[in-house]
This record gives structure tokens, sequence and C-alpha cells, in this order.
């Protein structure tokens, strides 16, 4: 009989810190998520900086900071062509129709550094 109470004891106290460590340690991660849907998450949310030649294209291009986000919502990220071990931070090639956006993903921000149209057709002088 003793043994039995103290299993039951312990499953409630399992069950019950398996709940506070959910709310405490996991409520704002999806662990369901891709890879993909990670990256371009982490695009979308955080604050994006440029270089110089991707604020030229930019301005060559007629995009602003709103549009990015909405090529960024329906993008592809290319694994394949991205450069995820470089240091200091990993650099993404995002595909969305018609441009190739080449952007490093840091901790708090990301730096936005080409851009580059699919079709080839670049009109744009900057360098």
């Amino acid at each position: 009989m003793e043994n039995k109470k103290r299993i039951k004891l312990f499953t409630i106290g399992v069950a019950l810190g398996s709940i506070v460590m959910y709310f405490a340690v996991f409520k704002n991660r999806n662990v369901f998520k891709s890879p993909e849907e990670v990256v371009l998450g982490r695009m979308i949310d955080h604050p994006m900086k440029t270089t110089d030649m991707a604020a030229c294209k930019l301005g060559c291009y007629q995009l602003e900071g709103g549009d990015l986000k909405l090529y960024f919502q329906k993008a592809d990220v290319s694994f394949s062509d991205s450069k995820t071990h470089e240091k200091p931070w990993p650099i993404y090639t995002i595909n969305s129709e018609p441009y190739t956006f080449y952007c490093e993903m840091g901790e708090n921000e990301n730096m936005l550094i080409d851009i580059v149209r699919m079709d080839g057709t670049d009109t744009c002088s900057c360098k």
C-alpha cells in the first residue's frame, strides 16, 4: 500500500513539473517548425540592416523595408547555396520571385548583404 502511494505522488509530481517546465521554458518555442520557417521567421521578426550595395540596390529596384517582409513571407531558403557555417554569422540565400536575397543572420539583427534578380537582368550599376 505504501508503494502505491509513493508511485501516485511521484506521478503527480512529474506531471506538475512537466507542465511548469512547458510554460516556463518552452512556451515561446514551436518545436515543430522546419529550419526554413525558423530562418524566415527570424528574418521577418528581427531588425534588418543593409550594406551600402544592398541599400543602393533597394533604391534601384524601388523596394522598401515593408516590401522585404512581404517577399520573405513567400520565400524559400536555399540551404545548398547558403553559407550556414560562415563566421561570425551564417549567410542565407533567400529566393523570392523575382529576387534572390543574401542575408546574414545575427543574434538580434540581420544584415541584407546583396540583392540579385533571378532572371539575370540586373540593371543596377551598384558596386
